[in-house]
């Protein structure tokens, strides 16, 4: 720390920051964020007069009390001053983990913090300062005041300077400091310009553009339906003034809820279900907190982050949540937002987890991978527990307000799935103490690779869709709102900008391409995008905001597509099956529906938790159906499918052997071997003769070749593994198991190239293969889900494998060379002959598209013999497909995993032939593919291509370029797309607004003028687009809410025009004077 004696002050050097001396804001200081998280506190304060200004911080200890500055420019190896004003409080004094930070960032995100402690500081007001020097990586800076142990502090004035100049703080930092003893927190809204008629806009800008009382003027959000929010951990700051509706707290601080509040927007409060170290080293009702984390089985405890545990919902946590509620309700919370309560599917072994198995089961806690029973409930634990934490935050909010809403903000069912993480999002809703879900959907979760023809790799709209669509699958026609979210920058932050960029889009056309849906949860976090992203980005955002916002006046679409009515489950259950000993198989479920998407069908995601309700499958005419991945929990499930069948649907019936058929549940009880069984019984099948001839998996005798001990992920330890083939090749063939050494991680083998050599035939042999190529899918005997990477690397996480078969002379010496990396193991066997089996075509008319078709025995497969249904392809008395005829309906049973749908290009076209074959029998409609998904919604046309190009023709807006130019034809290659307004119906007649980036407050349209109020956050540029009718601009005048004139820059493009100018959050009229000729 550096003490100062001030001299007077100079005007020569320029201070970095906006507001250093904290003398403007509305509720906050503008241009500064504060950070308060649960036990810490931020206040702005006010002496008398309000002449002097100061922030107080108060640490709890917990995670850390901060006051951030905007960014600036910053240089690597660039040094910075920084200096402040600052003085503790009575009581605890600052210590060396207190520091007044410089964070640095890259366009990545954070890269490093330095700057002065503020250790010792007294009682009287001093000055801290310290020269810090920018990472080579550095783009941008911030100042960041960060109080982490228990104490107080008051902030003054700061300063960030260029260069070292330390001796020259004193003439930027204002002298003297303040002398107030006596602040207040600033609790009333501040410069928020005047509204004597309370319609929402400003005096001041009624005035200039001589709004009369006639004209019943009233601010457009006034009267429009809430229908957009974003969520952050502040109060009120202008630089976040976005002009949603909604803004959704994190934290119950009155403060930040009363600020948002005092400036239009409805509150609600939101936290998530974890807890910081505080909590793990506390008590809790004789309970140590550590004992209540989620922990798996070697005892690591999981974590979301440093500082962020995962916790069991317990009563003690119960009873947090409860109280957390209440108190914000109390303090003006208009909903209750619970978030992510995410139980891991690796997780089941706390003290507090096995307290809670024994009171609900009456039995010693079992490990969840004894056994599928032993899985199976403990999921089924975890359910309950996380349900009646929910049912406690409500319970809290409503014995506030009886009246207030109940949010759940969650992933989709499809993800958690896939992520291996619990919740019940059915068994919630099935309570009825559900207002609202917001489906937590963005470029993180949507990104996660999906595999399709042979390849995985990230199709970010294709499983944002589907996860969408198992949200909309999860509530339709329930009394329960459903709210969309994307996120303009997702939580990974070394993305470059371009990929943030991209994928929002991604999910932003995916949320769009469900015409039912018109709420959204435009982003979480604005602190974390604006001031980092583009200018243009910015601005486009906000466009994007309000194509949103109009979504609830769009009433009428229209969707070209292939064919639709065809959908496929989740359900719960699919969570309960993802964990050691048998972890389920998700390529289950996207061998079942990438084949139809990527071919333009809007396949369907239905929760078969919901099958039984009167009504609910009666749109779809072709229903997929698998139980290899998830489980009917009911009887009525499947009663419920056997009824559609009979009334003229098709039901296809996917199913190998799956170890969770075991499980002793209702279809046990009931006689069943599985849940499949009871289904086709109901169908008419006679299943007693069902029979089950396993994979190449099941009766392998494997023997470990080589294993790496690597935990990392970054390939650093890629080998050539060189193995001895020679005692396995007693009858002439080897085969070689490539997977994944540690399965809980999911980053297994990754395999670039393969060669051998040995006898063939007598005679020296040699082979060389790179993968992904036709040399080395001629040697895979068998593929259990392995994927591919762009660069054409195999790779096999998880439960997935490969499977290769060298053919050399028996009993001959052989040598295999393997280059392969990160988590590995490697195992041998020798053949036990063909591993293929073939099954040919028992009728003209194929339901696939080839007459024959070889299944890999990597899959398990099931027969059922004379079960009285017509087989469609056998192979020796087994059947692979079969028919048969129930009521006016269908059913067709496929004997093996849908996840080799997924395998290849050829298992696709089989998919989709079988889909050809059901929705065209009996008459059901025809079948088409479509190479794109065109989407009318009112005024907005939203368009998807997948693998051919597509023009567009029309006279269009489009949205998401920040100068919002008037297009009249639009060229997509494949895998593109977009999102247009249509101008066609305005490019007529007298002037008028097109589009805008700025939301629209009031606007009058007239023959000789133009008069506009928009809005929209401090920091980002808005835009309009103009059509000018054939009309000059005669001029251009631009007013703030506070009186002060804004130069707006008009660009003329043909008969529309330009205008570009900076955002006010209060406002800024419009007017523009029409003259008689076509030239500004």
């Amino acid at each position: 720390m550096v003490l100062l004696a001030l001299a007077a002050r100079s005007e020569t050097l320029a201070n970095l920051l906006t507001n250093p001396d904290f003398r403007t804001g509305i509720l906050a200081p503008t241009g500064w964020g504060f950070n308060a998280p649960e036990g810490n506190r931020v206040s702005w304060l006010a002496a008398p007069g309000g002449t002097d200004h100061a922030v107080q911080l108060e640490s709890s200890g917990r995670d850390w009390a901060g006051l951030t500055s905007q960014s600036v420019k910053a240089a690597g190896g660039e040094r910075l001053t920084v200096a402040a004003w600052v003085r503790a409080l009575p009581g605890q004094k600052p210590t060396d983990a207190d520091r007044l930070f410089v964070r640095f960032f890259r366009a990545g995100g954070f890269v490093g913090q330095e700057g002065p402690a503020l250790a010792s500081v007294p009682e009287e007001w001093t000055t801290v300062a310290g020269v810090v020097t920018a990472p080579e990586a550095a783009g941008t800076a911030d100042v960041s005041f960060q109080l982490r142990s228990k104490a107080q502090l008051q902030v003054a004035s700061v300063c960030l300077l260029r260069g070292e100049r330390l001796a020259e703080v004193a003439d930027v930092l204002p002298l003297p400091p303040p002398k107030a003893t006596d602040w207040k927190p600033v609790d009333k809204a501040q410069n928020v310009p005047a509204d004597a008629n309370d319609n929402g806009l400003p005096e001041a800008l009624e005035s200039f553009l001589k709004i009369r009382p006639e004209d019943k003027a009233v601010s457009a959000r006034r009267v429009r339906g809430k229908t957009t929010s974003f969520q952050t951990p502040t109060g009120y700051r202008e630089d976040n003034d976005l002009k949603v509706d909604t803004v959704i707290v994190a934290g119950n601080q009155d403060d930040s809820i009363r600020s948002w509040a005092a400036l239009g927007y409805e509150p609600h409060v939101m936290v998530g279900f974890r807890a910081g170290q505080d909590y793990l080293d506390a008590q809790h009702e004789g309970v140590l907190g550590r004992d209540e984390v989620q922990t798996d089985s070697s005892g690591t405890l999981l974590t979301c982050g440093p500082g962020s545990y995962y916790m069991v919902p317990t009563e003690n946590r119960r009873r947090f949540f409860r109280q957390y509620f209440a108190d914000a309700v109390s303090r003006g919370a208009k909903a209750a937002c619970p978030e992510e309560p995410e139980f891991f599917s690796r997780a089941g072994y706390s003290e507090a987890f096995k307290r809670e198995w024994q009171a609900r089961y009456a039995e010693p806690w079992q490990d969840p991978t004894s056994s599928v029973e032993a899985r199976y409930r403990s999921e089924r634990l975890k359910v309950e527990l996380e349900r009646k934490l929910l049912q406690a935050c409500y319970a809290g909010a409503r014995s506030v307000d009886p009246k207030v809403q109940r949010f759940v903000l969650t992933h989709s069912p499809l993800n958690y799935t896939g992520w291996g993480i619990t919740f019940g999002h059915h068994d919630l809703l099935a309570t009825g103490e559900v207002d609202a879900v917001v489906a937590q959907v963005w470029t993180g979760t949507a990104r996660t690779p999906v595999p399709y023809a042979g390849q995985r790799r990230e199709r970010t709209f294709e499983n944002g869709f589907l996860e969408y669509a198992s949200c909309v699958g999860l509530t339709r026609d329930l009394p329960v709102d459903l709210w969309f979210l994307m996120d303009p920058l997702e939580d990974n932050p070394d993305r470059t900008m371009e990929d943030y960029h991209g994928n929002y889009l991604r999910t932003l056309a995916a949320s769009l391409m469900f015409p039912e849906v018109t709420r959204f949860e435009t982003m979480p976090w604005p602190t974390r995008i604006f001031g980092r992203v583009p200018d243009d980005f910015a601005t486009e955002i906000c466009s994007v905001i309000n194509v949103l916002s109009d979504m609830q006046n769009q009433h009428e679409s229209r969707l070209e597509s292939g064919t639709t009515g065809i959908g496929t489950f989740l359900s719960d259950s699919a969570m309960w099956q993802r964990g050691d000993p048998h972890p389920s198989n998700p390529d289950c479920f996207y061998g079942l529906t990438m084949p139809l998407l990527m071919r333009g069908l809007p396949v369907a995601v239905p929760h078969l938790d919901r099958a039984a309700e009167p009504g609910y499958l009666d749109r779809y005419r072709v229903l997929l159906v698998s139980y290899d991945m998830l489980k009917p929990l009911k009887p009525e499930f499947n009663e419920a499918l056997a009824a559609w069948a009979r009334k003229g649907g098709c039901l296809l019936v996917f199913g190998g052997d799956d170890p969770y058929n075991a499980v002793p549940e209702w279809w046990r009880t009931q006689g069943f071997e599985s849940p499949q069984d009871h289904l086709l019984s109901l169908c008419g099948f006679d299943v007693s003769k069902r029979r089950v001839l396993k994979g190449v998996d099941a009766d392998v005798n494997w023997t470990v070749v080589a294993k790496t001990d690597y935990t990392g992920r970054n390939l650093e330890n890629q080998t050539t593994e060189t193995l001895d083939l020679t005692p396995f090749l007693k009858d002439g063939s080897a085969l070689i198991k490539c997977g994944d050494s540690l399965q809980e991680d999911g980053w297994g083998a990754l395999i670039t190239k393969l060669s051998a050599e040995g006898v063939r035939n007598g005679k020296p042999a040699k082979l060389a293969v790179r993968t992904n190529t036709p040399e080395e899918h001629a040697l895979i005997a068998a593929d259990g889900d392995s994927g591919m990477t762009t660069d054409g690397h195999r790779f096999c996480d998880q439960h997935r494998f490969v499977v290769y078969r060298f053919d050399f002379d028996p009993g001959s010496k052989a040598t295999l060379r393997i280059e392969i990396g990160n988590q590995y193991m490697v195992s041998a066997a020798p053949s036990r002959g063909t591993l293929e089996r073939r099954f040919e075509a028992t009728t003209n008319k194929l339901p696939l598209s080839t007459r024959a078709v070889e299944l890999s025995t990597a899959d398990s497969l099931i027969t059922y013999g004379d079960s009285g249904a017509r087989p469609l392809y056998a192979s020796q008395g087994a059947a692979l497909l079969s028919e048969k005829e129930v009521g006016n309906g269908t059913v067709l049973c496929f004997g093996a995993s849908p996840s080799s749908f997924a395998r290849s290009a050829e298992a696709a076209d089989q998919l989709r032939a079988l889909v050809r074959y059901a929705v065209e029998g009996r008459k059901r409609g025809s079948y088409r593919e479509q190479q794109y998904f065109r989407l009318q919604r009112g005024r907005y046309l939203i368009v998807k291509t997948f693998e051919e190009p597509l023009t567009l023709r029309g006279q269009y807006v489009d949205v998401l370029q920040a100068n919002l130019p008037v297009v009249s034809e639009v060229r997509l290659g494949p895998d593109q797309l977009t999102v247009l307004y249509d101008a066609s119906p305005d490019l007529g007649g007298d002037p008028r607004l097109l589009f805008s980036s700025s939301c629209v407050e009031w606007r009058a349209q007239e023959t000789d003028r133009l008069r506009l109020i928009v809005s929209g956050a401090r920091g980002v540029f808005g835009t309009c687009r103009v059509f000018t009718g054939g009309r000059s601009v005669a001029s251009i005048r631009a007013l703030t809410a506070a009186g002060r004139e804004v130069s707006v820059d008009a660009r003329v493009d043909g008969n529309t025009v330009l205008l570009r100018y900076p955002n006010e959050p209060f406002g800024l009229g419009i007017r523009i004077d029409w003259g008689a000729g076509n030239r500004a």
